[in-house]
Formats: C-alpha cells, structure tokens, sequence
C-alpha cells in the first residue's frame, strides 16, 4: 500500500456530568480516493453517581461512510457496531462518533489516502 497523505482530526473535550449519553459527530468530505481510516480515545475520565446508579462511559468510532461503487454511483453505508478503523475504496464522505455519558473524553484519528 502506498500511502502518499496524512489526514489528521480530533474531536475537542467533551465533559458531561449528567446520565443522558451525549453523542458527538465529525464529518470529512474527501475526493474520492481510497482511505483507511482509525479512532481511538484520548482522553478518559469516568465519573461514577450511586445515587443514579450510573457509571461514565466513552466510546469512539466510525459511524458511516460514502463511496463511489463500481457502476459509478453513490452508495451510503452505515455501521451497526462500533468499529475503530475501516478501509474504504473510493470514499467521498466518512462520519465518526465521539459518545460520552458522565465523563471526560477526547478522540483522534488518522486518515491514510492510499493508491
């Protein structure tokens, strides 16, 4: 694999202190160009309230993508699990998740554009 650019991204801080699970959302528009992509956390800080009976908790992954399939046209697909990397043949739009509920997180990630 010939990897000939770097894309960097991050999501910034995310601190909430309350039991509702707060879902974040990043998306990159690209030109069409075949990508492995990864994210992983960063930053973690769980807090913990017996009286809710409710731990923190942080997870970040990719939440979908757009690609150019062979016939030329636009396909979307969206995952159904969390996944922390994906490899993507002529991708054109990729969307990654930062969900936090009671606790401090951050997440970045790496686009590889590959031939």
């Amino acid at each position: 694999m010939n990897i000939y650019y770097l894309q960097k991204f991050w999501f910034h801080e995310r601190r909430h202190t309350d039991a509702a699970l707060h879902r974040h959302f990043f998306t990159v528009d690209l030109p069409e160009v075949n990508i492995d992509a990864q994210i992983w956390l960063t930053i973690f800080s769980p807090g913990i309230s017996f009286d809710e009976q409710v731990a923190g908790y942080a997870a970040a992954g990719v939440k979908s993508f757009r690609f150019i399939d062979s016939n030329g046209l636009t396909q979307f697909q969206e995952l159904e699990s969390w996944q922390g990397s994906v490899r993507v043949e002529r991708c054109i739009q990729i969307m990654f998740e930062l969900a936090v509920q009671f606790a401090t997180a951050k997440a970045e990630g790496m686009i590889y554009w590959h031939e």
